[in-house]
């Protein structure tokens, strides 16, 4: 069997059975345990699975978490990044940024900076109130239909919206980066959002936790080699770090 075909039947068991076992695998497909072992591994790259002891378990492209789930998950390794992000926002600076927990972080950081003079569009709710009424702050929502899970405004009238202006720096937040993969949220609608700010932005930043390298979710935005500037917090493999320095993006780790 190929075994690109196999890895297809592994993962339509693993859908089906959210485990299984490199022993009854590798008689099931009559390979050896090795061959089932790359054949995890390779899909484990791709983000579909994640390898046990004794097999792999599913791992799905969709798995969405909830905002607050998300603000709770590496909160302060988030708040480091986010004051890094700042040190990039200077006077009169015309900014956008997606929805999410890293970005939110940002707001927050960005409230209580020094910074008196800063126009910023976003089709999050929440970033927008936390940024409104802040003191020299103009905010501008590209509103929409309104994800739950996310708070994010999505949606035609969104991507209008976007498409009015010439942004100069772009800070998103993501679900998945791989230099296979790229850059990729977990939902099609906020990746396609993403994707055309990113197309508006003289600069595009993505700022995110080391947990999201490796992975590949459902909504694709670009190629790792479309963006300028990578920030995380250190415990990034220092592999990735290097092939995306390849393509000419720079990382900062904190």
């Amino acid at each position: 069997m190929i075994s690109e075909i196999r890895r297809k039947r592994i993962l339509e068991i693993l859908r089906r059975d959210s485990n299984v076992v490199t022993k009854e695998l590798s008689k099931m497909f009559n390979v050896s345990p090795m061959t089932i072992r790359r054949d995890l591994k390779q899909l484990e790259g791709l983000g579909y699975v994640k390898r046990t002891y004794k097999g792999a378990i599913i791992e799905e492209l969709g798995t969405e978490l909830s905002f607050m789930d998300k603000i709770l998950k590496c909160r302060e390794e988030k708040e480091r990044i986010a004051k890094k992000a700042v040190e990039y926002i200077h006077e009169s600076d015309f900014i956008a940024l997606t929805g999410g927990s890293t970005t939110f972080q940002l707001a927050l950081s960005l409230v209580e900076s020094d910074i008196t003079d800063l126009t910023i569009l976003t089709n999050s709710i929440n970033i927008a109130a936390k940024l409104i009424g802040r003191k020299g702050f103009r905010v501008i929502v590209a509103g929409g239909p309104i994800r739950e899970k996310s708070y994010e405004c999505v949606g035609e009238s969104v991507l209008e919206t976007i498409n009015q202006y010439n942004i100069g720096k772009f800070f998103l937040g993501v679900n998945g980066l791989s230099v296979r993969g790229g850059i990729s949220m977990s939902n099609i609608e906020e990746s396609t959002v993403a994707r055309a700010a990113l197309k508006r932005s003289l600069m595009n930043i993505v700022i995110a936790d080391n947990t999201k390298v490796g992975h590949n979710r459902m909504g694709h935005i670009c190629e790792i080699g479309d963006i300028d500037l990578l920030i995380m917090n250190k415990g990034v493999p220092e592999k990735f770090k290097k092939e995306i320095e390849r393509v000419g993006v720079k990382v900062r780790l904190v």
